[in-house]
């Protein structure tokens, strides 16, 4: 009996001649052409099925089989209590190569991430042999950009590492740890810890361990828990302010800020509907319902908002520090929990640290077990 292999994929998948794909609404989507084939672990790929002689004779003969043996390749297995499906045995992309379907752990995007691929998005780790251009998404689980990021977003679930550094409104998330050349003008969210290679300028930065820069810090927003480390220069004086703020969990001190810009930004709203209810009956009539949501939307963000304040002081870090054995200028805030300090001095090889819940400042910046 002849056997027809059916796919659970596209087997004529040319990544190299990606098309826009058209959206419902009749415009192209040049962003999302589904640049790779994702697959995870026990999916099906493919599938014997049986057929008959008059049928097989109709079909391609690279489709036929006499016997159920499917073409199989790396990182696939046939179905234990199946033996006519092919699954994949890992996570990965499918695709064909020597007349065999492989699965593939990490994917090797040998150029730019931009109009040519579109957004890539995938299960495994990816590499990067180019940059990230402007206005493109790149998601995947341990990522390396070997050049550098524009105005894009990268996201991973591990680490991410970005070897000729990040500049405009780029955006950087792990779920670990972030490496990169430079930031300038950027932002990075770590859930581990951050290591910025050469200078960090004008960025904000939100890391839960440590955050360490090796030549200059200047400029921007920092929101660390425990650690930050300059080695260089700390500060780029009075004209350029530089905010540290430590001690609370970055990522939930983060969330509080955006629920707390969403509150701003409803107040004027709340406040002009009631002004246009005040005009006469009609208008009380007709905004009274809109006034009613934004009302519901704000009482739920500031309770939220309190529930999460209470968290981060739970979840206080006293240790942190600030550790800068280079050059310190004039213009930086350190915050530590509720204690601030304001630098108006130029300073060297000090830390910054919380006693008798007053910030205070003591040298050398690196203590004997450092």
């Amino acid at each position: 009996m002849p056997y027809f292999l059916k796919h659970h994929f596209d087997p004529d998948f040319d990544y190299l001649n990606l098309k826009p794909r058209q959206r419902e609404d009749g415009s192209v989507d040049h962003q999302n052409m589904g640049y790779v084939q994702n697959v995870i672990e026990g999916q099906v790929l493919a599938e014997m099925v049986p057929i008959s002689e008059e049928a097989a004779r109709a079909l391609p003969p690279q489709a036929v089989f006499a016997e159920p043996r499917f073409p199989m390749g790396r990182n696939c297995a046939v179905h234990p209590q199946n033996p006519l499906q092919l699954l994949a045995s890992a996570n990965g992309y499918v695709f064909y190569d020597g007349g065999l379907i492989h699965v593939k752990r990490v994917l090797n995007v040998r150029q730019d991430v931009g109009v040519c691929t579109g957004n890539v998005h995938f299960v495994g780790d990816v590499i990067v042999h180019g940059s990230v251009r402007s206005g493109f998404e790149l998601v995947g689980r341990d990522v390396r950009v070997q050049e550098g990021v524009e105005a894009a977003t990268v996201q991973a679930g591990g680490n991410l590492q970005v070897d000729g550094g990040v500049r405009g409104a780029g955006v950087l998330r792990a779920g670990k740890n972030i490496r990169v050349g430079f930031c300038e003008n950027a932002t990075l969210w770590a859930g581990d810890s951050i290591l910025v290679d050469k200078v960090c300028m004008h960025a904000q930065v939100f890391c839960q361990r440590k955050l360490a820069v090796r030549d200059r810090l200047v400029g921007g927003r920092i929101c660390c828990q425990a650690v930050v480390f300059v080695g260089g220069q700390l500060g780029g004086g009075l004209g350029t302010p530089t905010e540290l703020v430590l001690g609370f969990d970055a990522e939930l001190m983060g969330e509080v800020e955006r629920l707390e810009r969403e509150l701003a930004r409803l107040g004027p709203m709340s406040k002009e509907l009631q002004r246009e209810m005040a005009k006469n009956s009609t208008y009380a009539a007709e905004y009274a319902p809109r006034l009613a949501t934004v009302e519901r939307k704000m009482r739920a963000l500031q309770n939220k908002v309190v529930g999460m304040r209470e968290r981060l002081h739970e979840r206080f870090f006293a240790r942190a520090v600030v550790v800068a054995p280079g050059e310190v200028r004039p213009g930086i805030t350190i915050s530590i929990g509720t204690a601030r300090l304001q630098v108006n001095d130029f300073l060297r090889n000090v830390r910054f640290e919380l006693a008798d819940d007053e910030i205070v400042v003591r040298s050398p910046a690196l203590g004997k077990k450092e």
